[in-house]
């Protein structure tokens, strides 16, 4: 009887080896290719054409990127971010609240239309922005870059934020219009004690 139950116990311990292998070797895997670009980063552009994994490491690839211009460029791109989401959200959680809360005739039409203004093709788009841009003076700037992105994110915000105020219970709408909250006050002020 002692003796069965200490060959179960070593089979379960080799089973839980062979499982600990595996996910080892799984790891790896997926490691490979991350430890692949760091170790092309460290090539020089001959070296990194070749596949070897024989070479003389070189800080060349980080020295053109990191140049004089990249605070710059990562400057723009958090001016950027920053603005489209910011935007995004003040145009898009107030036509939310009106789209689930409000009086609007058809509002899952109303949905509808938002949402579907992200499954337009893109090519299709590009060309009457190009000449709407190019008229305004926009292209290059950064405020047209955050024009466009704002409005393809806001039907973006409108989906996901919908969800949400859809799941708010309709009794706490009714004790913030209780407390002074119209139908067209700002949505965190009649969902600040949700």
């Amino acid at each position: 009887m002692q003796q069965n139950k200490a060959a179960g116990h070593w089979r379960g311990k080799r089973e839980n080896i062979w499982v600990i292998l595996l996910v080892y070797c799984l790891s790896l895997l997926f490691f490979f290719p991350i430890l692949y670009m760091f170790l092309t980063s460290l090539k020089s552009e001959a070296q990194a054409i070749q596949i070897s994994f024989l070479f003389e490491p070189t800080l060349e690839s980080f020295k053109t990127v990191l140049n004089k211009d990249i605070v710059q460029y990562l400057s723009n791109s958090v001016f950027i971010t920053l603005a489209v989401t910011l935007l995004s959200l003040l145009f898009g959680i107030p036509a939310t609240y009106a789209l689930v809360f409000g009086t609007l005739k058809n509002p899952d039409t109303r949905y509808f239309q938002f949402v579907s203004a992200n499954l337009l093709p893109p090519v299709g788009v590009i060309f009457p922005w190009f000449i709407i841009f190019r008229f305004l003076h926009l292209l290059d700037t950064r405020l047209g870059l955050i024009i466009i992105y704002t409005g393809v994110n806001i039907p973006l915000v409108i989906w996901i934020v919908t969800s949400f105020f859809k799941d708010v219970p309709q009794e706490i709408i009714e004790a913030a219009e209780i407390d002074g909250c119209s139908k067209s006050s700002p949505p965190w002020k009649a969902l600040k004690p949700y």
